[in-house]
């Protein structure tokens, strides 16, 4: 799996490679529709915390737990991903 590093192209995260993250990570837990839509309120919380680590791994970040029990679609937690990477990014004066 890429990490954030790899992913980033001029100071922009690559999103496709997250969505592809999660969509992989719903895919093993025996969803195969797991585009940024998808609705992450609508499965068991082990599925979503497979799903947030996923993206976390991909995108070289930790998500707060109560950012990622908040958030209801894949595309949600993507939003939180690269929240949480511009943020690090400023703290590191890239």
């Amino acid at each position: 799996m890429l990490t954030y590093n790899e992913l980033t192209r001029g100071g922009t995260m690559d999103r496709d490679s997250l969505y592809d993250a999660a969509r992989q990570a719903l895919s093993r837990e025996g969803h195969e529709d797991g585009g940024p839509g998808f609705r992450l309120d609508c499965v068991d919380a082990v599925t979503r915390w497979v799903v947030a680590v996923a993206v976390e791994k991909a995108a070289a970040t930790t998500l707060l737990d109560a950012d990622i029990q908040g958030a209801s679609t894949v595309e949600d937690l993507v939003d939180l991903a690269d929240v949480q990477t511009q943020a690090a990014d400023r703290r590191a004066g890239a």
